[in-house]
């Protein structure tokens, strides 16, 4: 994606913006195992992607973020006695 400013994108063919979650439809949200494609602008269609509020835009180096929050969210942590 090439950025123009900080809120604009090039409208190019060639550096459309990549999405996770693009084969989703109306299924369970999947964070970590999701394949990267260029579909943001069908993710705007709220009656097929029910379960996400806006597109899930892919970053460069967010895969860890992306797992770290998963298993902050999904698994609980040990404390020590």
């Amino acid at each position: 994606m090439s950025p123009i400013g900080y809120r604009y994108f090039s409208n190019n063919p060639n550096n459309k913006p990549l999405c996770y979650n693009c084969n989703l439809g109306n299924k369970k949200y999947n964070l970590i195992s999701t394949s990267v494609d260029d579909c943001c602008q069908e993710q705007f269609n709220e009656n097929k992607f029910k379960n996400l509020k806006s597109p899930d835009y892919a970053f460069q180096n967010d895969v860890v973020p992306r797992i770290n929050a998963y298993n902050k969210k999904n698994y609980k942590t040990k404390n020590i006695i």
